[in-house]
């Protein structure tokens, strides 16, 4: 009572593991019971256990994992899998391993629905592909490049003069009512508390980014049709970051 004095909140979440389901449930309907305002205001996200697969991460002997020792690990991963790709100072090298590995761990718990029990997997959360928070940053790094490569200036006034009769294509259209989703799947969340609706709202659109991206040139003779692509992938990359943003992930400009 005294906190909702002080706060007058719309909604106070429990977040709380679902061993405290029937706890829950009885303190919500005393407070019904007494009639405290703020009874029908109290809600409990619950989420399932999170366990580990191999080696050092294993949990399943009832071994508790220290949060930080898993992200250790994944920031080991990470390095490695930048190594292959890029040759960079080893502080650059560090920062960008660090964001990665943070992004493998949240998206990977955040894209389930968290009442069922995970089984993390270190090695296929920090993946470049398939649907892992690496793979969501990796798409928004891809797109600036293309964006950057291109000598036509994405800005307000040329998004403006942007024709967007020009985008034809089936997978264009697709693209387009999968960019028109995201205020609705927003919606949706602050409704139902379903968060995982946002990454996996995330990696679809990424891979129907990635199909697209392998099967139409965006650079090209034809300037009317380059600007109106660019705007669609642009308004993409923009997606993109504002929903790994929610997330509270950072999106790369490179990976």
């Amino acid at each position: 009572n005294a906190r909702y004095k002080d706060y007058k909140f719309d909604k106070l979440i429990y977040v709380v593991a679902t061993e405290q389901n029937y706890h829950f449930k009885v303190l919500f309907e005393v407070l019904k019971k007494l009639q405290y305002p703020f009874a029908d205001k109290c809600h409990h996200f619950a989420y399932g256990m999170v366990n580990l697969t191999t080696g050092k991460m294993k949990s399943r002997e009832g071994t508790i994992v220290d949060a930080d020792t898993l992200i250790d690990e994944l920031k080991k991963l990470a390095e490695q899998a930048i190594k292959t790709r890029h040759n960079l100072p080893k502080k650059e090298l560090k920062e960008r391993a660090e964001k990665i590995a943070m992004s493998a761990l949240r998206f990977y718990l955040i894209k389930f629905d968290p009442i069922k029990d995970i089984l993390f997997d270190p090695k296929e959360s920090i993946s470049f592909e398939g649907e892992t928070g690496p793979y969501i940053q990796y798409t928004h790094a891809r797109i600036n490049s293309i964006i950057n490569k291109s000598t036509t200036q994405i800005n307000e006034n040329l998004i403006k003069k942007a024709n967007l009769n020009f985008l034809k294509l089936e997978l264009e259209i697709n693209l387009i009512k999968k960019l028109n989703e995201f205020p609705n799947i927003i919606t949706k969340i602050t409704e139902t508390y379903k968060v995982s609706l946002l990454p996996n709202y995330l990696i679809k659109l990424c891979q129907e980014f990635n199909t697209y991206y392998h099967s139409t040139k965006v650079i090209q003779e034809s300037k009317d049709i380059e600007l109106a692509r660019l705007v669609l992938i642009y308004s993409i990359k923009e997606t993109i970051k504002n929903g790994l943003q929610l997330l509270e992930i950072e999106p790369l400009e490179e990976m």
